[in-house]
């Protein structure tokens, strides 16, 4: 415990935890008086079990629309390619990738090169 005579409590929460978690999964299911235990048959039972607590939506039935608060349009947003290569630029490189998967160091090297056809792609999409 090394890292506790430092200071650390990072290195022994960590340890503790590695010790609580359950790395078994879904623990066997039962259903119609059979006990099921592969892969494919809990995933069935669950994805069953999970669809009959909804409803399908019953198209004779009319549907009401609940009121709600009346918000005024916003007026169009220009983005110019300065202001996407400054933001480029803030990205944290030791941050993760976002859901595009393109790494910020590439992003901030890139940013005087791309930032003109992002701003290109904003307009086309709102113009839309």
């Amino acid at each position: 415990m090394e890292g506790l005579e430092r200071g650390d409590t990072k290195p022994f929460y960590g340890y503790v935890k590695s010790q609580q978690q359950d790395s078994q999964g879904v623990s066997p299911l039962r259903a119609h008086g059979q006990l099921y235990s592969d892969a494919a048959s809990k995933a069935r039972m669950l994805s069953e079990q999970f669809k009959s607590m909804f409803i399908k939506d019953d198209p004779t039935v009319p549907t009401t629309r609940i009121p709600g608060p009346h918000f005024p349009s916003i007026s169009p947003i220009t983005v110019e390619p300065h202001g996407v290569e400054k933001l480029l630029l803030a990205i944290n490189p030791r941050k993760a990738s976002g859901p595009d998967e393109i790494p910020a160091h590439i992003l901030q090297c890139l940013s005087a090169d791309c930032s003109s056809l992002i701003s290109h792609f904003q307009s086309v999409l709102t113009d839309s």
